[in-house]
């Protein structure tokens, strides 16, 4: 019988980018949220660029210097794109 952890195991190999899990409960606005990113969407790539960590996504981010990005989200079966502005906070640029 196959228990949870072999299922999580199963999914996070087929899962390709990053998921959005948590998009600062105490801020009402952020940039993903205003331009429709919603947790549990699938950061697929920035800019053309694949990411594969939050790493990825935040130095992506920061090297926008406040550019609007194009994110490829894959939403269940949706391929979905939206145009993030990366908001300056504490003297970088961020997302959420």
């Amino acid at each position: 019988s196959r228990g949870l952890g072999d299922v999580y195991k199963r999914q996070k190999l087929l899962t390709e980018g990053v998921m959005v899990v948590d998009l600062q409960k105490v801020d009402t606005s952020s940039p993903a949220k205003d331009c429709g990113i919603r947790e549990g969407d699938v950061i697929v790539s920035i800019d053309g660029e694949k990411v594969k960590s939050n790493a990825d996504v935040a130095k992506i981010i920061r090297s926008s210097n406040g550019e609007a990005c194009s994110v490829r989200i894959k939403r269940g079966s949706n391929d979905l794109t939206f145009k993030l502005c990366p908001r300056l906070e504490s003297g970088s640029y961020k997302a959420g």
